[in-house]
């Protein structure tokens, strides 16, 4: 739908707001995530990290240990979720989309 619109209108993209208008109407039961960093450290990696370097007791490190381990099986499930997803959107691309926005939105 996307691209039959930007060729009737001769447009190589679509601004934000025309983008969200068109989602809105044509998804409206499917929300729009803020923001997802994928590569690097995500912001809650960061935080751990820094709390390590303050943190000096026993029980304090095992604390960043624990939501270390349960942040990466965070990230693993929703990893899953994704591929799920996207083998759907694979075999079913009239029922399912699997879309990911590059650069910030």
């Amino acid at each position: 739908m996307h691209i039959s619109i930007t060729i009737k209108l001769n447009l190589l993209f679509v601004f934000k707001n025309s983008f969200s208008t068109l989602w809105q109407n044509v998804f409206p039961n499917v929300t729009i995530s803020n923001y997802c960093q994928v590569s690097g450290k995500c912001f809650t990696c960061s935080a751990i990290i820094e709390r390590q370097e303050f943190f000096k007791s026993e029980e304090e490190l095992l604390m960043t240990r624990e939501l270390t381990h349960l942040h990466k099986i965070l990230i693993q499930m929703q990893r899953e979720a994704y591929q799920n997803v996207r083998k759907l959107a694979m075999d079913y691309p009239d029922l399912y989309m699997s879309l990911i926005i590059d650069g910030k939105f």
